[in-house]
């Protein structure tokens, strides 16, 4: 049976919280050692997908408005820089937390010609780090079962701010796609209305915004935009059949070569809390 809540605490928000956990895709994808394998194999072709376009581009314009040029920065969860690389040239200092040893390696390829950087291999929970100007945390929160504590060691590490970035993406079309391949059906990430209950239990000193976008993403093979539930899948003619026909109700394709073009709408959800 799971541990709901933390000891001593009554937060209902987080009862809700951690039961969308025990439902979300991601959230699977971390507890079963999935994630790390995706990292492996795909970690290049996310950062491409995530850092092209000109919502990326909109965000990362109103994070560094956030941030104090020249002070200092804990990055929560980097990846494999989707954001980082543009913020070590804007910071003074920048001390990324990443746990996964995959995206540590890509990360530390990425970023051995800056002087101004330190990687810490190991999860927020664990880490032992001296406070810093800005907490910075951009789609990671699904990785906080006791999301209450995480946000409270934010708090207490952040001088001036905690940033929060969180992509939300439905994908209904990947529901569709389960069920033609007899898969369980994908569940999103909470929603953002459910990280501001939380939040709300610890502190009312945050402002919210809400950016809506929309991308093209590129997948170099169905397996690599299909690794929310499996490393390698063999189709039939009749279920390659059904995808296609899934992929170009939705305006997507996929081309001769294999690559996998999709469309895809979201918001990315800001968030501004003040210790």
């Amino acid at each position: 049976m799971k541990k709901y809540l933390e000891a001593g605490s009554q937060n209902e928000a987080l009862v809700r919280w951690q039961h969308a956990l025990d439902r979300s895709v991601s959230y699977r994808r971390l507890i079963t050692g999935a994630d790390e394998k995706y990292w492996e194999q795909f970690s290049e072709n996310y950062f491409q997908n995530r850092t092209s376009g000109p919502h990326y581009q909109e965000v990362l314009e109103r994070i560094l408005k956030e941030i104090p040029k020249g002070g200092t920065l804990i990055e929560i969860g980097p990846g494999p820089g989707i954001f980082t690389l543009a913020l070590i040239p804007y910071v003074g200092w920048l001390t990324a937390v990443e746990p996964s040893p995959s995206v540590v390696n890509v990360l530390r390829g990425k970023t051995a010609h800056f002087d101004n950087i330190r990687i810490v291999n190991l999860s927020w929970e664990e880490a032992v780090i001296e406070p810093h100007d800005v907490v910075f945390a951009a789609g990671v929160l699904y990785v906080f079962y006791h999301l209450e504590a995480a946000l409270k060691k934010m708090i207490h590490h952040a001088r001036q701010k905690v940033l929060l970035v969180n992509l939300h993406d439905e994908q209904p079309m990947l529901n569709d796609i389960a069920r033609v391949l007899n898969l369980s059906t994908a569940v999103s990430d909470p929603s953002p209305d459910l990280i501001l209950e939380v939040l709300r239990n610890i502190t009312t000193s945050f402002s919210y915004e809400k950016l809506n976008g929309r991308q093209i993403y590129r997948y170099p093979s169905l397996a690599a935009w299909l690794a929310l539930w499996t490393q390698s899948m063999a189709f039939t003619p009749e279920q390659l059949s059904q995808i296609k026909e899934c992929l170009e109700a939705k305006g997507g394709s996929i081309h001769d070569n294999g690559q996998v073009i999709l469309p895809r709408e979201f918001s990315t959800n800001i968030i501004t809390i003040y210790p």
